[in-house]
Order: C-alpha cells, then sequence, then structure tokens
C-alpha cells in the first residue's frame, strides 16, 4: 500500500507535464501540429489523449487540493466565520477576536497617578497602553505599572480587531473575549 501512494505521489509530481503536453497536442492549430510533425499523432489518437488529458488533469487537481483546502480554510473560509458569526459575550454583547485591555495604573514618582488600558493580543504580548478615546498613552516619565482588577479584562468601544487570531485557522480561539457569566 506504501508503494501505491509513492508511486501515486510521483504521477502526480509530473502530471502537470504531461497535462500541459496533451492539452498543446489536441488544442494546437492543425497547421503547428503539422511544422512539428504531431498531425497524425493528433488524429490517430485523438480520444486516448482526451483520456490522457482528463486523468492528468484529475491527478493535478488531486495533488492541489490538499494544501489549497488548507489555504483555504485558514484564509477565507475561518476568518469569514469568525466575522460573520463571532462568539458573543451573552452579558456584554462583546464579539470574540478583539484585543484584551488591562486596566492599567501608573504611579510616578512625584506620587502623581494615572489609569490607561494595556492592550495585549489573543497571544498575550503587550501591544502598548491607551487612554480611554483609544490613543496611545505614553508615560513621560520613570514609573511604576501594577494591573487594577487582576485577572478581568475589558474591551473598550474602540478595541480593534486581533487580525493575528482572526487568520489564525482555529475556529475556536478568540473565545477568549467571553467573560465569566
Amino acid at each position: 500500500m506504501e508503494s501505491l501512494a509513492k508511486i501515486l505521489e510521483l504521477a502526480a509530481k509530473y502530471a502537470w507535464a504531461v497535462f500541459a503536453t496533451t492539452a498543446f497536442v489536441l488544442f494546437a492549430p492543425d497547421n503547428i501540429t503539422k511544422l512539428i510533425g504531431l498531425a497524425e499523432i493528433k488524429t490517430l489518437y485523438r480520444g486516448r489523449l482526451w483520456l490522457l488529458l482528463i486523468f492528468t488533469g484529475v491527478l493535478v487537481v488531486g495533488a492541489y487540493a490538499g494544501p489549497a483546502a488548507k489555504l483555504g480554510w485558514r484564509f477565507v473560509i475561518c476568518p469569514f466565520e469568525k466575522l460573520a458569526f463571532p462568539v458573543r459575550d451573552v452579558r456584554t454583547g462583546i464579539k470574540q477576536s478583539r484585543m484584551r485591555y488591562y486596566r492599567v495604573q501608573f504611579r510616578f514618582r512625584n506620587g502623581r497617578e494615572e489609569t490607561a488600558f494595556q492592550e495585549s493580543n489573543s497571544n498575550g504580548s503587550l501591544i502598548g497602553y491607551f487612554d480611554r478615546e483609544g490613543q496611545r498613552y505614553i508615560p513621560e516619565e520613570p514609573h511604576e505599572a501594577s494591573v487594577l482588577d487582576a485577572g478581568r479584562f475589558q474591551f473598550r468601544t474602540w478595541g480593534r480587531i486581533d487580525w493575528s487570531d482572526v487568520f489564525n485557522g482555529d475556529k475556536h480561539s478568540g473565545c477568549w473575549g467571553i467573560s465569566e457569566r
């Protein structure tokens, strides 16, 4: 069985060349096939050439269907499903695949305190700090930062979609957007 699989794999690798050659012989104009010397082959073996064209076409499609299906799943079907039919939090109505926002309090050396939001993507990597309006916040002086409401994250109305999560091919990822009920 393993040797049959290897033979089919080898045939699929070279099927595109046979397909292209057969298609050229069948579809080339008669004057060109006469110049090359393929006119007799084209007339004598027309039926067999059509069968060869169909067989090698099926092999080519079969060889590239698996990888194409994986790409189609990752970049077309899964993102469409996540964006068109997102999981929603019953209490807040927030969709999945959003960035996480933790409320953070900055304490500066002079005793002043400010609150901002720490943005993290679906992998937990820090993207940056943002104020209440969604503008980037950069502390101007040395500070200590501590997360308020530890363990809880929020979704701001200006929250952005985590596109790396949308295109990762996992239909169930992004469900971290559902808060506790």
